[in-house]
């Protein structure tokens, strides 16, 4: 006995590929609208901002390990600066390198260090702080190149949602089309089939023509050995369109 094997590569359906899309597109807009657009604009309005001196407290790599979904180890580094400077007398402590960068973690334990290493411990550094909240301070003030990046992967994220959310609406429109034309081609055929059990045939002979019979004597005829399936008929009114007994057969028993 032979055992079909089925096939490993399963397609998402419509409504997962739909849901895939719905939650895509939730993900990079809620991202996008909540973290990414407010650090950007905060970013910008860093430039305006008064700058005082601090000391930096630490300065090292902060390291992450964690397994992916394959089961593989994965190792991120992250840059760690803790400063402190005084406002008006009181002392305030931030480990903001830049608006948004805390925590930003990078795959190469060389770029987290050569960060971090800008900002040896113990040196004097600028920094940058809010009016609207003094322990708020940054030592890189700006738009920084992570700002884009986060924009930009947001933006593509969205994108590539509404692409999938517009497939699986596709999909399911596909779908209703085909259960629509299939249950057209039934209620066709059904149609069909009982016109044929209406309908009157001739067989032919080879001096006269013999008949007219009904779709269910010709059965009666065939299954009785009377005639093949080779024998050619017609229905009643159409001479010109004879078939052997075998095609209207199966097109009215199949």
């Amino acid at each position: 006995m032979i055992k079909m094997r089925r096939n490993s590569t399963r397609t998402a359906g419509p409504l997962a590929t739909l849901f895939m899309g719905v939650i895509s597109t939730f993900v990079g807009g809620l991202t996008l609208y909540f973290f990414a657009l407010p650090n950007y604009n905060l970013a910008k309005d860093s430039l305006s901002w008064p700058s005082t001196e601090g000391t930096v407290l630490t300065s090292d790599v902060l390291t992450k390990t964690s397994k992916d979904s394959d089961g593989r180890y994965k190792t991120m580094f992250s840059p760690r600066v803790v400063f402190e400077y005084f406002v008006d007398g009181k002392k305030y402590q931030s480990d903001n390198i830049s608006i948004g960068e805390n925590g930003i973690s990078y795959g190469s334990h060389s770029t987290a260090i050569n960060i971090a290493n800008q900002y040896p411990k113990g040196t004097n550094v600028k920094v940058f702080y809010s009016t609207k909240n003094l322990s708020l301070g940054i030592l890189e003030n700006g738009v920084q190149n992570h700002h884009y990046y986060i924009i930009a992967g947001m933006s593509l994220f969205i994108i590539v949602g509404l692409f999938v959310f517009g497939k699986g609406i596709s999909m399911i429109s596909s779908k209703k089309k085909s259960s629509t034309s299939y249950r057209d081609l039934s209620k066709s055929n059904s149609d069909t089939d009982q016109s044929h059990e209406n309908q009157k045939w001739y067989i032919v002979g080879s001096s006269k023509d013999y008949g007219p019979y009904t779709f269910e004597k010709l059965m009666n005829l065939h299954a009785a050995g009377r005639i093949s399936d080779s024998q050619f008929c017609y229905p009643e009114g159409d001479k010109g369109s004879q078939t052997r007994l075998a095609y209207i057969r199966v097109k009215n028993v199949a």
